[in-house]
Order: C-alpha cells, then structure tokens, then sequence
C-alpha cells in the first residue's frame, strides 16, 4: 500500500493474523462485517448508501464469470500443435472448462485447427 503509514500497516497485518481466516470470517460476519473486522482500530465509517440510492444501506454483491467461448478457445493456443493435433485424435476435439464458474466449452476439430501458434 503506497504512501501509508506504518503504524497503519502494522495495525492491518496485526488484525489479519488475528482473524480466522477469510472464508469464516465472511460466512460468519459477511463481507462488510469482514471488512470491519479488518480495519478495527483504524478509524474506520461506513459510508451512508442510502443517500446514494440503496435504500437498505447496502450494495448487493453478484458474481458475474467473464468466461466467453472465444477465451476458452484462446486457451487452446498454449498448447502446441502436435498437442492440439493429438486431443483432436485422441478426443475427437478439446474440452475447456472454466476454473471460475464451471462452464464447459467443447471445440470441434475445426475450430482447434483455426488456431495459429
């Protein structure tokens, strides 16, 4: 963290070390009470939401995978030829699943051949 103080990173890295760990944490307290958590001590406000148009003072928090077919195509090109080459004889083509969201991506053996590099 550029620019801050000391006394504030050792006050941070002594409140990290004093947590459970995240994933409790937030099941526990949930994402604004984990933040809470975390800057106990350093003068920390909430901001009002409210007046920002969230009427329950909160803003909801969605996961959204950036996952495309094009990127998971893309993917394929890490992989040498001769490798590609072997997953479209071996397997008939290529299957990439996104480690975020889980979306499966088949590729024909067309597609992988579309691939430069």
């Amino acid at each position: 963290m550029p620019g801050a103080k000391k006394e504030v990173l050792g006050r941070l890295e002594a409140n990290l070390k004093a947590l459970p760990g995240i994933t409790p944490l937030l099941r526990e307290r949930g994402l604004e009470g984990a933040l809470e958590a975390l800057m106990e001590g350093l003068d920390f406000q909430r901001t009002d939401l409210s007046a920002l148009g969230y009427p329950q003072n909160e803003i909801p928090a969605r996961f959204r995978c950036r996952c495309t077919r094009e990127k998971a195509l893309e993917a394929l090109v890490f992989f040498t030829p001769e490798e590609r080459e072997e997953m479209i004889v071996k397997d008939g083509g290529a299957e990439v699943v996104c480690h975020w969201c889980g979306e499966v991506y088949r590729f024909s053996p067309e597609e992988i051949r579309t691939l430069v590099a």
